[in-house]
């Protein structure tokens, strides 16, 4: 029996809120372009469809060996303050920044270099790494965008970048100890919206063993106005060295030296012309506690304590309090949002969440191409010998009697075995679904409305049966959809098919110059 996984969609990997619609998914970085790494873990990306759009992406680069999804927390209030929110995954592993070092190396400019690097890899800017353009922040943000817009593409991921050019203006970019010096250097070469710094940056250029000047490039000019620039750290940081390295990165930006820093801990500042933030709160792990998951505070209902700190830099106003708190997903199994079968086995799915709310019960239902199963429990076996050959979705639904949330896994039966016919609820007959304008040139709108929710595929065929177009597919809930699509293929007729759970739909279409 060989069992291979690999991710072929990012539609639902995380968790799915059917009340904020806050949309998650990991996304393995040679996805979207082949050249390109999978050895520094999987971008994470999330969005909210129904918050109103604020036309930015806030962009989380992690610190020196971590992973986007670590930042998870911070990422999702972005998103469900109407932004597009990313997690990128890039070249962090090890001991990069070692080479300069005291006594190793006595260039003043050592971490600039890395940092362009990382950041560009358009040339050889330092001789004490070789990460290459595939590999650079800034083009595995731009593979990222576009393959984001292929896959999804009505989520509005083409407004961040035009062609082969990111458009910097509309980005606001958040960076953890070493991801900070990451940001801070985006927002020197690049006009960005804003700039977020969590515990660093700490660049210092040592001229002895004890005594050390900030890192020359900290001082260069900015192409970001510095009022875009925030910092937020725990006061008890000695990783990320506050009363050293940061102080001193903060204060050679310039920035915050007016109005000085000041403790949120007892509330928000009064304007946004604070910009150094500090936290003293009780903690473990002061370095990790501003902005990772597993460390920062969570208040009595389960949620960060530090949301509208982390609102306040991202200049959003107002309070996220809703009440009632959903369930959290924390935990599901397989790791994998897509599962290639070669062979029919068992497959083992699990997934743990808990409640903010402790009054609440949480409940489990478990839909098989949207069908609901019997199992009502957090864990599941399913037997793919009971599967069709082809595409089918797995959906667990935690709900709290109150709010839901849910995960999305895609399976791809490819066991070569007859087609059987499993006991699936069709839709109701007076499914239908029609496209305008007909004929189309450039646009196709594909309009469809559903009885009930369903496991969904638009696919556009021409005359001899090639897949000229996947348009969507994903899990709808009951109503009314309309999608766009642009089509870059010639003149003709083609076939547009919907698939709804196993039923099967077509409408033939002509397309004119």
């Amino acid at each position: 029996m060989k069992m291979t996984f690999v991710l072929v969609l990012i539609f639902g990997c995380g968790a799915w809120d059917l009340h904020a619609e806050l949309i998650t998914s990991f996304v393995i970085p040679s996805q979207t372009d082949p050249t390109i790494s999978d050895l520094y873990g999987n971008h994470y990306v999330a969005i909210n469809s129904t918050v109103p759009k604020r036309g930015r992406l806030f962009l989380l680069i992690p610190d020196k060996n971590r992973m986007p999804g670590l930042y998870k927390l911070i990422l999702h209030t972005a998103a469900n303050s109407g932004m597009h929110a990313i997690g990128l995954a890039y070249v962090n592993q090890g001991k990069i920044t070692e080479p300069c070092q005291f006594p190793t190396n006595s260039d003043a400019g050592c971490l600039e270099k890395i940092r362009l690097e990382q950041l560009f890899g358009d040339q050889d800017y330092s001789e004490h790494t070789a990460i290459g353009r595939e590999n650079s922040q800034e083009y595995r943000l731009l593979k990222l965008l576009t393959y984001l817009s292929a896959v999804k593409p009505l989520e509005g991921w083409e407004d961040f970048f035009t062609g082969e050019a990111i458009q910097w203006t509309l980005i606001q970019g958040a960076g953890h100890g070493l991801g900070a010096g990451g940001v801070v250097l985006i927002g020197q070469r690049k006009s960005i919206d804003r700039v977020l710094c969590f515990a660093g940056p700490g660049d210092l250029f040592y001229y002895d063993s004890l005594n050390f000047n900030t890192a020359p490039w900290i001082l260069k000019p900015t192409a970001t106005g510095i009022e875009k620039f925030y910092g937020f750290i725990h006061s008890e940081d000695h990783i990320g060295n506050k009363d050293g390295g940061v102080d001193s990165c903060w204060s050679g930006l310039g920035m915050g030296n007016k109005t000085g820093e000041i403790n949120v801990d007892s509330g928000l500042p009064p304007d946004s012309s604070y910009h150094r933030l500090v936290t003293a709160v009780a903690t473990s792990n002061p370095y990790q506690s501003v902005v990772m998951d597993q460390e920062t505070p969570k208040n009595g209902q389960g949620t960060p304590a530090f949301t509208e700190v982390w609102r306040f830099m991202m200049g959003i106003s107002g309070s996220t309090s809703t009440g009632n708190e959903p369930p959290v997903i924390t935990d599901f199994s397989p790791l994998e949002d897509t599962l290639v079968l070669d062979s029919d086995t068992v497959v083992h799915f699990s997934i743990i969440a808990v409640d903010p709310d402790p009054d609440n019960f949480l409940s489990y239902i478990w839909y098989l191409d949207g069908v609901r199963l019997s199992d009502q429990n957090p864990f599941l076996e399913l037997n793919t010998q009971d599967l069709n050959e082809g595409l089918h979705t797995l959906l667990a639904e935690v709900s709290d009697g109150k709010e839901s949330v849910q995960h999305l896994w895609i399976i791809v039966d490819k066991t070569g075995k007859p087609v059987k016919q499993i006991d699936l609820t069709p839709p109701d007959p007076e499914f239908y679904f029609y496209l305008t304008p007909h004929p189309f040139s450039e646009y196709l709108e594909i309009n469809f409305d559903l009885p009930h929710s369903a496991a969904v595929r638009i696919m556009i065929y021409d005359l001899e049966g090639r897949v000229k177009k996947e348009i969507n597919r994903s899990y709808f809930q009951q109503g009314f959809h309309r999608l766009r699509t642009s089509t870059e293929f010639r003149s003709g007729v083609y076939f547009v098919q919907i698939t709804v759970n196993q039923e099967v739909y077509h409408h033939k279409v002509l397309k004119l110059k």
